[in-house]
Order: structure tokens, then sequence, then C-alpha cells
């Protein structure tokens, strides 16, 4: 690469979302979080941000651990993406 030079990246997005948290009656409620994100290419931890939010990753394979709270206590969902 020569100063001057530009390079075209073409990155991945990840957005998650308030969980949609069902109660005993049928009615739902959003529940805020935060989620993690970790490069399983070479298990390194990107970070940690709140949900309804986003990040721009770079190729690659990733785990996306979203934790919440419910009445019930603690919960985590588990995700895999690639780009």
């Amino acid at each position: 690469m020569h100063a001057g030079q530009t390079v075209a990246l073409n990155l991945g997005r990840i957005d998650i979302g308030d969980v949609a948290v069902t109660r005993e009656d049928g009615s739902v409620y959003k529940a805020r979080g935060t989620f993690t994100v970790t490069c399983t290419d070479d298990n390194v931890v990107v970070g940690t941000f709140s949900t309804a939010s986003g990040i721009d990753v770079l190729p690659g394979n990733y785990r996306v651990d979203v934790n919440y709270s419910t009445a019930e206590g603690p919960k985590t969902q588990t995700y895999n993406v690639t780009f």
C-alpha cells in the first residue's frame, strides 16, 4: 500500500433491538439489555453494547450474546453470524 492509496472495505452490520418478552398473560413488553460481540475467528471480544443499537464489523464469524432480565431472572440468547 502506498500513501494516498485508498482501500475499500465491505463491513457487516450487527443491530440488536430491545428484547420482546411475553408475560404469562400473553402481553408483550420490551426489555433493555446488553449484547456482547465476539469474533470467533480469533476468539476476541469486540465489545459490549446496549440493546437498541448496532455496530459495524469486518468480514468474519461472530457470536452475539444478548443479555437481559425478566421477572424470572437474567436471560441470555446467543446468535452466530457470518459476514
